[in-house]
């Protein structure tokens, strides 16, 4: 008798909260603002991944095709092109963070891909840059007549997320782990296939 009595109390209050709608409007604002953030967070963060993506495929773009016309290479040039990448997206304003890797390859007459020198430097972060190897290369229909010479430019960028529980997010992970990108382009002039250590 005492527990039906407290159920008809705990029922009647509950059918008052449903007809009462004081403060109703605020509890709506309270639950709806920190998600519009969010998604205004979000939504910011990927405008500016895909600028930055842009940004680092132009500037693995130059680098590449302004090597690939080069008569000849050494350590000294190399180490101008391993700045000039990371240049061009720290004026755009996306920093420094970034990490370039240069390859030259080429096709013997026989038909096999050859590496023939590889040059990079990586920075604090230590991202891995030099992801793609002669097999991808072939596998994606790369083809490069036998005898020619390719430059490959390789460019990873650390981005900085802007909004501070943005890693806690998929999206914030995806932009977390850095953006690459790659660049292919034939010898213009002469075959860079010294290794421009020796």
């Amino acid at each position: 008798m005492i527990m039906k009595s407290y159920l008809e109390k705990i029922m009647a209050f509950l059918r008052s909260l449903r007809s009462d709608r004081k403060g109703a409007v605020a509890i709506e604002t309270a639950i709806c603002i920190p998600i519009l953030f969010l998604l205004m967070a979000m939504g910011a963060e990927l405008v500016r991944y895909v600028n930055v993506v842009d940004s680092v495929a132009r500037a693995t773009a130059t680098t590449a095709d302004m090597l690939a016309r080069e008569d000849s290479v050494n350590a000294g040039k190399l180490e101008k092109y391993l700045e000039l990448g990371p240049k061009i997206i720290s004026e755009e304003g996306y920093g420094p963070q970034t990490d370039i890797a240069l390859r030259s390859i080429s096709r013997d007459l026989d038909g096999a891909y050859i590496e023939n020198w590889i040059y990079s430097e990586l920075s604090d972060d230590n991202v891995a840059c030099s992801r793609l190897t002669l097999n991808q290369l072939r596998a994606e229909g790369f083809t490069l007549e036998p005898g020619r010479n390719a430059i490959i430019a390789e460019q990873c960028h650390k981005l900085q997320l802007n909004f501070p529980g943005a890693n806690i997010l998929i999206v914030g992970q995806i932009l977390s782990e850095g953006i690459y990108s790659r660049a292919i382009f034939q010898t213009r002039y002469k075959s860079l296939t010294e290794d421009p250590n020796g």
